[in-house]
């Protein structure tokens, strides 16, 4: 059901793997072309935790914004709700997102899945969902000590701040709440994470070196 519009014949199963916290089988499948599609499901819950499907790509014919459109509408289909693209990629012919979940406008980067659409036929050929399905929960809405001005302030003074927000990421320590500020210095841009309780920054990340 999961692939019900991928015309694939029928799945196979080739074996489990077993990763931190769960365990899955490994199906695969072809299409019509003879196009390997490779899935893992969760032994337990039944849920679709990742897949790929090796579909070639090699023209440009979604723009970004319809790749995300159609990223959006597969997630939904899967039942997947408040989900927000943070970020994406093009990797030649495809547009690589990365959805996390939505918090009555708090991003929950714990709660993270990847989506990978082929701008060629406008499908998508890979998701990766394990860090959403092993970290999702309900969760309350996270309270601050700090304000979003006050944390502002302690940013270094040659930062132009395009972007903020609130945030729960994930530490050593467990998760915590963030001020996640998107920032220009010079010709790079940074994302800067600072506690919402202590003040304290917590991380410093080049736009460059985001996943």
């Amino acid at each position: 059901n999961y692939f019900a519009e991928y015309n694939i014949g029928e799945f196979q199963c080739v074996g489990e793997t077993v990763g931190r916290g769960y365990t899955a089988y490994n199906v695969q499948g072809h299409d019509q072309k003879g196009t390997l599609l490779f899935a893992e499901v969760d032994c337990a819950s039944g849920e679709l935790l990742r897949f790929d499907y090796y579909e070639d790509c090699s023209e440009e014919k979604f723009d970004v914004e319809n790749s995300k459109r159609i990223a959006e509408e597969f997630l939904t289909k899967l039942g997947y709700e408040n989900m927000t693209a943070v970020r994406v990629r093009e990797n030649g012919t495809n547009a690589d997102f990365t959805f996390v979940y939505d918090l009555d406008g708090v991003v929950v980067y714990p709660d993270m899945l990847r989506v990978q659409v082929c701008r060629t036929r406008g499908i998508v050929t890979a998701m990766d969902a394990t860090k959403y399905v092993k970290n999702h929960k309900e969760r309350q809405e996270p309270t601050t000590k700090v304000t979003l001005g006050e944390a502002r302030e302690k940013l270094h003074k040659g930062l132009d701040v395009e972007s903020s927000r609130l945030a729960i990421v994930a530490t050593p320590k467990g998760e915590r709440a963030a001020y996640e500020f998107v920032c220009a210095y010079g010709e790079e841009r940074y994302v800067i994470y600072t506690d919402a309780t202590s003040g304290e920054e917590l991380a410093i990340v080049n736009v460059k070196n985001l996943g």
